[in-house]
């Protein structure tokens, strides 16, 4: 799990090689998703720490069931870590929607893994309700992606 994600640390410094190497074999059009300058956004981390917080809570949980919670765990690090190409373009970001499609099956099985009288009790309530606000946030309140076509829902 740690190799994996130190891959992924090493694919962020040496971006400019694979630009490279992407333009050699023909996949030009796709440079402009990864160059320019790559500055940290700190809100990219923000949203996912959840996700990860729920991820190491539940680890133990669901390693018990046999799930392989440290592909998960590294998907989301990886997530986190391409989304940081928004910086570089609109498009940039793109690339960890690749890693975060894995959030859908891990927050439902972390979720299944708490346990009702200890922690779900509390903890599911507010991963719920933390969906539901970042739902607001993104889609209604900021309204990214046209995802609500009415004016009135602001």
């Amino acid at each position: 799990m740690l190799i994996s994600m130190g891959i992924g640390f090493v694919v962020m410094i040496m971006m400019s090689a694979i630009v490279s190497a992407l333009s050699a074999v023909g996949f030009g059009e796709y440079v402009s998703y990864v160059t320019g300058k790559l500055v940290f956004m700190p809100n990219q981390l923000l949203i996912r720490i959840p996700q990860i917080i729920l991820i190491i809570w539940s680890y133990r949980y669901l390693r018990k069931d046999g799930e392989d919670i440290s592909f998960f765990l590294v998907m989301e690090v990886y997530a986190v870590l391409f989304s940081q190409f928004t910086s570089v373009s609109g498009y940039g970001g793109r690339i960890a929607l690749y890693f975060a499609i894995f959030e859908v099956l891990v927050i439902s099985q972390a979720m299944s893994a708490l346990k009702p009288r200890k922690s779900g009790i509390i903890i599911r309530p507010l991963i719920i309700g933390y969906y539901m606000f970042y739902w607001w946030y993104y889609f209604v309140f900021v309204g990214a992606h046209q995802t609500v076509p009415y004016i009135f829902m602001r």
